[in-house]
């Protein structure tokens, strides 16, 4: 079974946005900071940020930005912040405030590569092209991830990007108990996880149209298929994982990263990357034309340790020719703890279309005399780009033209139109008879989901599953008593919450909501 095939495109890269904090809230609860590259001043994607004394952390994410709750102020822990190519960072994390956003710089640490070399016992050294090393770091996988049971506690969220806007978020705290790399990550019943914490985060942009589950005729992805697997977004998630399912064929054009990884790609060294003091071989590559045919394309880069051949990160970008943004992608990266490789964190999201059930319209219209002001509210939270722009209303009393004065989004749903002064005599008795008498017009007015004012549109949007290790349990078996375990193909929300003391140290790092302002 091939879990993602082939599709449209998925919006990837940082975009520029406006995060917006309940200063109160963040002052009394959490710890809020961006990690920054201290040379090209951009985000550091999905570093990882630990609490050292605990061994438990999170990852920062696309952004840069963390969340870790401010009790932690009280002790004497040591914050150890930590990604490929850079230098690692240690700080106090008493030294952090609770009154803004902290931004921590890392420092890039790369090399160029001038040869590399492999010594196998005493013959002479051989140059190791790219595709060897490759082939070594899959031949490897066995030794340098587990084969025994193991745990790990992570934040997981699902969610939804329409027009820069989280929508839809689902968010908890999971125990993911693997039997080891031996084991079936989806059917082998040694493989289980408990829900400790989930919910829908109804501070985000909620929309049904684009929540439904893939396998309807309503939701689909152009030129491609998706295994539905009943809606549960984490295991189409791990199974997007192809280290962790090494044999099992997951997406295109990976398949079985043991029989058809190398096959079907060009490879080539590009740079020695530094995680703390491990050098990693920075490897591009390319999917061959014979693979993916004239009509699409895809390449990826993958980091591997220049000591034991284990894979630290692979990423991958499945592409439409011509298409600049890419169709699918996925992220993931491993951390080393004691002898083998654990999972840090895994990104994957893609593109799809839905076609809308309901029409974006508009519930309401009232007039405000003593504010000179019209308000008109829609049944979806509208683009402010073009729900406040001028332009696209008119507004005609007696067959004279209302010029506006400037225009406020009030609510996502919501937009005031303040007329000019004057517009409106003062002592116009506004009722129902008046509304009546006004004509009105509006043009180029979308949702959050692009949906034209009053027309049925096909929505296209961004799917995305993540989940970031907070704490890894190796040699930790499946518990023996009876557990309320994951559905693994039913979606989340009918999965039961596990109550358990010890899973309240471990939080949410919930995205910081977004304006397009």
């Amino acid at each position: 079974m091939s879990v993602f095939m082939w599709g449209k495109r998925i919006f990837i890269g940082i975009v520029s946005l406006c995060f917006l904090l309940n200063a109160k809230a963040q002052e009394s609860e959490e710890i809020v900071g961006q990690i920054i590259d201290q040379k090209l001043k951009f985000p550091v994607v999905f570093a990882t940020v630990q609490l050292q004394k605990e061994e438990s952390g999170v990852v920062a994410d696309e952004n840069g930005y963390f969340r870790i709750p401010a009790n932690h102020l009280s002790t004497d822990e040591i914050l150890r912040i930590s990604a490929i190519g850079y230098e690692t960072k240690t700080l106090q994390f008493k030294t952090l405030s609770t009154h803004k956003i902290n931004t921590i710089f890392l420092t890039p640490r790369v090399e160029s590569l001038n040869e590399v070399v492999l010594k196998p016992g005493n013959t002479k050294s051989t140059k190791l092209s790219a595709e060897g090393i490759v082939k070594k770091a899959i031949q490897n996988i066995g030794v340098n991830y587990p084969r025994q049971a193991f745990s790990y506690i992570g934040y997981y969220r699902d969610y939804q990007l329409l027009n820069n806007q989280y929508t839809n978020l689902n968010e908890g705290i999971v125990e993911v108990f693997d039997g080891g790399f031996a084991t079936d990550q989806l059917t082998d019943s040694i493989n289980q996880t408990l829900l400790y914490s989930f919910r829908t985060n109804t501070n985000f942009i909620t929309d049904s149209t684009v929540a439904v589950p893939y396998g309807s005729d309503n939701k689909f992805i152009k030129h491609s298929s998706i295994s539905p697997l009943g809606g549960n977004e984490l295991s189409l998630l791990n199974l997007h994982d192809p280290i962790r399912n090494n044999k099992r064929k997951t997406f295109s054009f990976i398949y079985k990263l043991r029989e058809n990884f190398v096959a079907h790609h060009d490879f080539e060294l590009s740079n020695i990357h530094y995680l703390d003091d491990t050098p990693l071989y920075e490897i591009t590559f390319n999917a061959k034309k014979e693979v993916t045919g004239v009509q699409n394309s895809a390449h990826g880069t993958l980091y591997i340790s220049k000591s034991n051949y284990a894979i630290h990160k692979l990423s991958y970008l499945g592409y439409v020719v011509n298409e600049r943004d890419p169709l699918f992608s996925v992220t993931l990266e491993y951390a080393k703890k004691g002898a083998h490789m654990y999972l840090n964190y895994i990104s994957f999201n893609n593109f799809f279309q839905v076609k809308s059930k309901d029409d974006f319209s508009m519930k309401d219209i009232e007039f405000d005399a003593s504010l000179n002001a019209f308000y008109i509210s829609f049944n979806n939270a509208v683009n402010k780009d073009n729900a406040t722009n001028k332009k696209n209303y008119k507004f005609i009393l007696n067959k004279r033209k209302l010029n506006i004065d400037k225009i406020v989004l009030k609510e996502p749903n919501m937009v005031k139109i303040s007329l000019v002064q004057g517009t409106v005599p003062k002592n116009t008795e506004v009722n129902e008879e008046w509304m009546r008498s006004i004509k009105y017009r509006f043009k180029n007015i979308t949702d959050i989901a692009n949906r034209k004012l009053n027309r049925t549109t096909l929505i296209g949007a961004h799917q995305f599953r993540e989940l970031f290790v907070q704490k890894v349990f190796p040699n930790k078996p499946l518990p023996p008593d009876q557990k309320s375990y994951v559905l693994k193909t039913s979606p989340l929300s009918e999965s039961e919450i596990n109550a358990n003391s010890k899973a309240k140290k471990y939080w949410v790092n919930t995205p910081l909501k977004v304006s397009n302002r």
